[in-house]
């Protein structure tokens, strides 16, 4: 069964993906879906080549003057965070809600952080079967999502803190296809809620 939970203020939830972990004995597919809300005082391309997307295009004419990472319609953000490992990473970029479409992010699994609400700093980290694949400090403008497919086989573990808030998540990815693997966290009043869907 595949092992994934969202943390903050103590809260643990465990769900299971048939196929998706290596100590799967099950042959039937499954559907899964779980959400949690932590609350205050918790503590593209195919092959990355190690620098986020180019800029998107927003109509405006103008291409936002960055070679560093995707932005949104302001034109505002980039992605800040540092590649210690650019094999496991398919796509990294920032897009706007409205062009959002985590159906389209490169990758066996793909990581999103959502923030339709004000301008939030947050520290994030993630790491491959205890390894680093990427971390540091990130900006995202309202309106606006984090994207990071992975693309490696293994345990996979996000952990985001802003505000005193802290929200953590794990899953295991193997090599087979599934129509569906990702891994939302969105920032709200109060807390992060962290969900995860999975269709193997």
């Amino acid at each position: 069964m595949l092992l994934r939970y969202g943390g903050g203020t103590g809260i643990v939830v465990f769900a299971g993906c048939l196929g998706a972990s290596s100590n799967d004995n099950e042959d039937n597919d499954e559907d899964t879906e779980s959400t949690v809300t932590t609350t205050d005082g918790g503590n593209s391309s195919d092959e990355f080549d190690g620098e986020p997307n180019e800029a998107v295009d927003d109509g405006s004419g103008s291409d936002g003057g960055s070679e560093t990472g995707n932005e949104h319609d302001s034109g505002d953000d980039e992605v800040t965070l540092a590649v210690d490992d650019p094999d496991s990473v398919a796509e990294l970029s920032i897009v706007a809600v409205d062009d959002h479409d985590p159906s389209a992010i490169s990758g066996r699994h793909a990581i999103v952080v959502v923030n339709e609400g004000d301008t939030r700093e947050f520290d994030v980290t993630l790491e491959r079967d205890g390894n680093s694949v990427l971390s540091g400090s990130q900006t995202l403008q309202d309106e606006t999502v984090l994207e990071i497919g992975v693309s490696e086989p293994g345990t996979y573990e996000t952990d985001i803190e802003t505000d005193g808030i802290d929200a953590e998540t794990a899953i295991s990815v193997t090599e087979s296809d599934c129509s569906e693997s990702r891994t939302e966290m969105r920032f709200g009043d109060g807390g992060i809620e962290t969900q995860t869907a999975i269709s193997c």
